[in-house]
């Protein structure tokens, strides 16, 4: 049986045919009558490409929401709050979102840090982003960003309400990716 890539069950392409035969696509290989195994192997695959298929998309969706101008590579910040009005300056600048950026940022962060190991992820609890974005700042020297907490990359991301479903699909990957140091140095 070969399984292809898919998003949705109805996607996936099920093909009985000879078990010597090499292929350049993922696939399983079961039994004429189904044992435990071939379920456990098949369900195994079908999770595999869809999380494939699902990570491949939201990196498209993510690389559609950055643009370099959004980018600071060696930033140099006195503080958490200059390093969000700078950023978000240049954000409503740009047309990607409302005036009121920096406060509903600053007020986010005020309730909780969005720091993390050596990351932040600052945004907004409200919905001010006329556009999907991404800001990135590497920061040359560990930024104090509360008293007890010191980070070298912002993650800056505001998500507009027409994709606000994406929103925790996002945030999560973004965690996901950022919680390991190996990423982060890349």
């Amino acid at each position: 049986m070969i399984i292809e890539g898919a998003v949705s069950v109805s996607d996936y392409h099920l093909d009985c045919i000879s078990a010597d035969l090499e292929f350049e696509t993922d696939y399983v290989v079961i039994h004429p009558i189904l044992t435990e195994d071939d379920y456990q192997n098949i369900f195994r695959a079908i999770t595999q490409i869809t999380r494939k298929k699902y990570h491949s998309l939201l990196k498209e969706s993510l690389l559609t929401f950055s643009d370099e101008k959004l980018f600071y590579k060696n930033a140099h910040f006195q503080n958490r709050a200059e390093a969000i009005e700078i950023m978000s300056q240049n954000i409503v600048d740009m047309g990607l979102a409302h005036d009121d950026l920096y406060q509903n940022v600053m007020a986010r962060e005020y309730m909780s840090s969005t720091a993390f190991g050596n990351v932040a992820i600052p945004h907004s609890l409200s919905r001010n982003a006329k556009h999907n974005f991404i800001s990135v700042a590497i920061c040359q020297q560990p930024l104090s960003w509360t008293s007890d907490h010191s980070i070298q990359l912002i993650v800056f991301i505001g998500i507009s309400k027409e994709s606000r479903k994406l929103f925790s699909d996002i945030f999560q990957e973004l965690i996901e990716v950022l919680s390991q140091p190996s990423y982060v140095k890349k």
